[in-house]
């Protein structure tokens, strides 16, 4: 279920039987210079390689796909508790990649995966997702197709590769898996992908080792702005080195993940159940409700309910 959640130049020259032509410039105005008629200038526009088949934390589709089958060949969690952490610069970056993609597709979010590593332990792959054909029945209204076309050296970067964690030892700042948490913070906020901290803490604990019966949760792009809100008021007011968690768990229907915010206390990247984005900021964007008081993200969209679009299922 869900949780709480630049370009390279180059030259090439090339030699022709009469004249040598010289290509240089960035990729999107290339200006061609006959060199035997140096006064003669051509203008190509609009020329750009082809995008890089990759997913949202830097994996090859082929790889991706080898991930995502070796969950669907064996659905049985390899641990009783499983979490993955990022940084603020992973959410950053991502946000500021899918907005820019915004402008030339119509992005509408990002779908994760349930995948296995090649020691066949739990891990995600994620993926961006355009809007794709109408359906009345779920939340979004639509249905969402992955696309893996991006030019972006930040998911070549280590910052984009998922940090697994297996341990549900609370000093790791996992504080779903130790004691209630939740009492006596400060979030009171209705939001879409708002869920109660009582409730994370309760899917949390369901989480365990039997067979996972989703494939996939798809989240609204939405998410990533609240989430880039959240740190951003957060590191203002004195949060250090924020991030997010994400949480494998077990809702009341299908698996899913929870998506919980944090920030590094003494080299820990340790949970925080506040808000500190203004509600202005984050209802402006989000749709308004009664989920609960404390700072959890969830509402996606699971398949196997809605699938369609999905690349793997």
């Amino acid at each position: 279920m869900k949780k709480i959640f630049t370009l390279a130049a180059f030259a090439l020259i090339f030699a022709a039987a009469c004249n040598q032509v010289q290509v240089s410039g960035d990729l999107l105005g290339i200006e061609l210079t006959n060199k035997e008629n140096p006064n003669h200038t051509n203008k190509v526009k609009n020329i750009s390689p082809p995008a890089e088949q990759i997913t949202l934390n830097g994996l090859d589709l082929a790889e991706a796909g080898t991930r995502v089958s070796r969950f669907l060949q064996n659905k049985n969690s390899s641990d009783a508790v499983t979490n993955i952490w990022f940084s603020k610069a992973y959410i950053d970056s991502i946000h500021t990649l899918l907005k820019a993609e915004k402008l030339k597709k119509n992005v509408d979010g990002i779908r994760i995966y349930f995948a296995k590593n090649s020691d066949n332990r739990n891990s995600v792959v994620i993926v961006s997702t355009i809007e794709g054909d109408p359906n009345p029945a779920a939340d979004s209204k639509h249905y969402h197709t992955d696309y893996f076309d991006h030019d972006s050296p930040f998911l070549h970067s280590n910052e984009a590769a998922v940090k697994e964690a297996y341990n549900n030892d609370t000093s790791t700042g996992a504080l779903l898996y130790g004691p209630d948490p939740c009492a006596g913070h400060n979030c009171t906020v209705g939001i879409y992908n708002f869920i109660p901290c009582t409730l994370a803490y309760r899917y949390t604990k369901l989480f365990s080792k039997p067979l996972m019966d989703a494939t996939s949760v798809w989240y609204g792009i939405k998410l990533l702005d609240h989430l880039v809100a959240e740190l951003d008021s957060a590191t203002k007011q004195g949060k250090v080195n924020v991030g997010i968690r994400l949480y494998f768990t077990k809702p009341n229907t299908h698996y899913g993940f929870i998506v919980v915010t944090t920030e590094n206390i003494k080299g820990i990247n340790r949970d925080y159940f506040d808000c500190y984005a203004p509600f202005t900021e984050l209802e402006k964007e989000g749709v308004k409700g009664q989920f609960g008081k404390f700072i959890v993200f969830d509402k996606g969209e699971e398949c196997p309910i809605n699938c369609k679009g999905a690349t793997w299922q």
